[in-house]
């Protein structure tokens, strides 16, 4: 991919900028009067977002930028499927999306204060080895005072499709022991963590705090919950469509450790809080037609 041509068509005066980054993978810079962002081309992902310098989203420090590899931080894409293989074909856990180059379709200054990128991926030799449909994705990301990143999946092919997926988002967090999710009091969740239970439905009860590992689908989860991050002095507020479920998952320190693309500690100062279609939130996509996941992130002195 021609970095200089895409240079060339898509940065725009000193707020958006087409850069070389990891590896060689292009990545678009915004920086407009209060906001600044990082996306890769490689997996269609948002790596960095911050508000008046104030960064939203971990990335870890020994991510992965190579192909077939996940980049581990920002914003991955699950997609068309979430979790491991639904149809135990051996194909890899999340999907093809996050492992695929995206094309930049457009960029465009919307005023001082706010931006947008659009990307997509679009079905090839490769997507119908691993899943046998023609689809369009396409990812809109808004940066400004907030961050908004909509999901939008179309059916080209002759055929309905099945897809689950989420917005995979890394959130950057002072202490994992000083932090906790508001907004899912008396939902019921699968939990997934340690014994990878998975159908059996448990019942939250008041805030979601974090003490050991957590990996869970709650269910029948409400368009709007607060992540209150005590000791960092914020909240980040998350507003979501399209989506019956959130994952929410934190590896805590056994399960860090076995992972290659995170040091030992970073499970301390990150949380997953994922805006989801999966479990039985199960999309139907008609030939012709689209269906659309969206969220909304906004940071908040507490």
């Amino acid at each position: 991919m021609d970095i200089q041509d895409l240079k060339n068509r898509f940065s725009i005066a000193s707020e958006i900028n087409i850069i070389e980054g990891k590896n060689g993978i292009p990545f678009i810079e915004i920086r407009n009067a209060h906001s600044h962002a990082l996306i890769s081309l490689y997996g269609g992902q948002l790596l960095s977002y911050s508000s008046n310098n104030e960064e939203l989203l971990f990335l870890s420090e020994i991510a992965n930028y190579a192909e077939g590899k996940a980049i581990k931080g920002g914003v991955p894409v699950c997609w068309p499927w979430f979790g491991v293989d639904p149809e135990n074909k051996g194909r890899q856990s999340h999907g093809f999306a996050r492992n695929k180059m995206w094309q930049l379709r457009s960029t465009e200054v919307l005023s001082a204060s706010e931006c947008k990128v659009v990307m997509g991926l679009n079905n090839d030799d490769e997507t119908f080895k691993l899943w046998p449909y023609s689809f369009d994705l396409e990812i809109e990301i808004i940066v400004g005072n907030s961050l908004s990143v909509v999901l939008r999946t179309t059916n080209t092919d002759k055929e309905s499709f099945e897809i689950t997926q989420a917005l995979h988002t890394y959130f950057l967090i002072s202490d994992i022991t000083k932090i906790y999710l508001k907004g899912l009091d008396s939902k019921n969740y699968l939990d997934k963590a340690k014994i990878n239970v998975g159908d059996v439905r448990k019942l939250q009860s008041g805030n979601v705090k974090f003490v050991e590992e957590v990996d869970r689908i709650y269910l029948d989860v409400p368009g709007v919950m607060q992540l209150i991050d005590e000791q960092g002095d914020r909240i980040i507020n998350i507003s979501s469509l399209g989506n019956k479920t959130a994952v929410v998952w934190n590896p805590a320190a056994e399960l860090t450790q076995k992972m290659s693309d995170l040091n030992n500690n970073d499970y301390k100062n990150f949380v997953c809080v994922e805006t989801a279609n999966a479990a039985n939130d199960v999309v139907v996509v008609a030939p012709g037609e689209s269906y659309e996941l969206s969220v909304n992130y906004k940071l908040a002195d507490l």
